[in-house]
């Protein structure tokens, strides 16, 4: 499979044939927010510089340089990339959840039951983890054609490994509902990172239903069933988010974020930032000017 790439390089993938197996590479200079949404996979990620932070099952992990932690399958959560001297890096392995519970079974005293599924908290960190994760990262943002069968050796070394290094305590069997289908994880990377990278002028659900190579109702179904929302709702959400940031910290007049952001008018833009938030752009600004945080 090709690799495949985003807008501004964030992210950088490989996949095995099967696609039971996806390495992603992923590096930003600004802080990245994935919000609450699920998946079908189990999805390993090792910080490399700045921290992660996963939020599930009711608690919140954060792994900095060099430590590990799993975004689990079928559960609920949210993620925070932060940067740390301007920069935020990371590996991730996302492995189908069949797969995943076969290479890390022998963790528990038996196998898992039929039907049964694990929830992994905690976090884990060894010499050999964070040298798969460089090397991986060298690879996948060499440019060069890669390597399947080195991928997949990769991916087997740190399945084997993770069983020895997890806090076993943190290790919980669930049976976690199913029914339902989610967009994969790969899938939903790269739309957050394209939504990121869009206009609301060049917002089109048929456009990055298209790169992802699924037709538009399937990447509509798909998505609403992995965040709660539509397409169009949470990347109106991000949108918001990132008129928040501008108003916050930067100077920029109101009508130029908004013409910036892809809106016709500044008056649409205020009324949608009013509906959504409850006050005006200029209001909210005043706001963070005001607060003791923004003075000091």
């Amino acid at each position: 499979m090709p690799m495949l790439t985003v807008p501004e390089q964030r992210s950088r993938f490989w996949a095995n044939s099967s696609r039971s197996l996806f390495w992603q590479s992923f590096s930003s200079s600004e802080c990245i927010v994935y919000p609450p949404h699920v998946h079908s996979e189990f999805n390993v990620v090792i910080c490399l510089a700045g921290s992660v932070e996963v939020g599930q099952w009711g608690g919140t992990e954060v792994a900095e340089a060099g430590e590990a932690l799993i975004g689990n399958a079928l559960i609920p959560h949210q993620s925070v990339y932060r940067t740390d001297h301007g920069r935020c890096e990371a590996v991730s392995l996302t492995v189908e959840a069949a797969l995943f519970h076969r290479a890390v079974s022998h963790l528990f005293r038996r196998s898992l039951e039929a039907g049964s599924g694990a929830v992994f908290l905690g976090k884990a960190s060894s010499p050999q983890i964070l040298s798969i994760a460089h090397s991986v990262r060298s690879e996948l943002n060499a440019g060069t054609p890669v390597d399947g069968r080195l991928f997949e050796m990769f991916a087997w070394q740190l399945l084997d490994l993770l069983p020895r290094q997890w806090p076993g305590r943190s290790v919980h069997s669930v049976r976690p509902e199913r029914g339902q289908a989610y967009l994969p994880r790969w899938q939903f990377v790269k739309t957050h990172e394209l939504m990121l990278a869009s206009s609301k002028a060049d917002f089109r659900v048929e456009g990055i239903a298209r790169q992802l190579g699924v037709s538009p109702s399937r990447f509509h179904r798909l998505f609403r069933g992995a965040t709660g929302e539509s397409p169009a709702q949470y990347f109106m959400m991000l949108t918001l988010g990132t008129a928040l940031e501008r108003l916050r910290s930067s100077d920029s007049q109101i009508k130029q974020i908004s013409y910036d952001l892809g809106f016709n008018t500044p008056s649409h833009f205020c009324s949608v930032f009013r509906k959504h938030f409850g006050v005006s752009p200029m209001d909210f600004r005043e706001n963070c000017q005001a607060s003791p945080a923004a003075s000091s």
